[in-house]
C-alpha cells in the first residue's frame, strides 16, 4: 500500500498532471496504464515473497496439498491492497499521508479482518463489521485452507467466493480511485 501510493502521488503531482494533460494519451489510456504497471510491480514483489517463503520454509510448503489455493487466496489480497492503494492515494495530497493513512488503516484491516485477533474471540458486532474488509475473507479462506482434509465441491464454492469477494473489493477500489482521481483533475 505504503509503495504504490507513494507513485501514486507522484504521478497526482500538479506538474506531472500538467504534463500527462498535454499529452495525446487520453485520461483513461493513461490510467489504465499505472493501473498494469503498478499491478506489475506488485506481482513482481509478492512473487519475490513468495520466493523467500518456499526458500525458507521448502519442506513444509512444497508437501501441503493446499499449496495452489494459499497461492491464489495471498494473490486476491495482493490486488485487494493494490485497490486500497489506489484509492488512498488518490485522497491524500501528500506522501506523509499515504504513510499515516497506509500503515494506521492497514493495522486496522488487519485486526479487524482476524490477522491480529483471531475472529473467534471477537463479538459478533465486530464479526459483522469484519466482513467488510478483504483480510476477513483472506484469513477466513486461510482457516478453510489449514482445516480441511478433502477437497470437496463445497469447500471448493466456500473458498472461491472469498476470492470473488477480495477481488470485487479491489475492482470497487480501483474504480472509486480514478473516479475520485478525474474528479481531482
Amino acid at each position: 500500500i505504503h509503495c504504490i501510493g507513494c507513485v501514486m502521488i507522484a504521478f497526482n503531482d500538479e506538474e506531472v498532471s500538467k504534463r500527462m494533460k498535454c499529452s495525446k494519451t487520453s485520461y483513461i489510456s493513461s490510467s489504465i496504464q499505472i493501473i498494469l504497471a503498478s499491478g506489475v510491480l506488485s506481482i513482481v514483489v509478492w512473487l519475490v515473497h513468495l520466493a523467500a517463503v518456499i526458500g525458507v520454509f521448502q519442506d513444509i510448503v512444497l508437501s501441503f496439498d493446499g499449496l495452489g489455493y494459499l497461492i491464489l487466496n495471498s494473490l486476491a489480497l495482493l490486488f485487494a491492497a493494490l485497490g486500497i492503494a489506489f484509492l488512498l492515494a488518490s485522497l491524500s495530497k501528500n506522501q506523509t499521508a499515504v504513510t499515516i493513512f497506509g500503515v494506521s488503516g492497514s493495522m486496522l484491516i488487519a485486526f479487524l479482518g482476524g490477522v491480529f485477533v483471531p475472529l473467534d474471540v471477537m463479538s459478533e458486532g465486530t464479526k459483522i463489521v469484519s466482513r467488510l474488509v478483504p483480510s476477513y475473507w483472506y484469513i477466513t479462506n486461510c482457516e478453510k485452507v489449514y482445516s480441511t482434509k478433502i477437497l470437496t465441491d463445497s469447500f471448493k464454492q466456500a473458498f472461491f467466493r472469498g476470492i470473488y469477494i477480495q477481488v470485487a473489493f479491489a475492482i470497487a477500489m480501483i474504480v472509486l480511485a480514478v473516479f475520485i482521481s478525474k474528479k481531482n483533475r
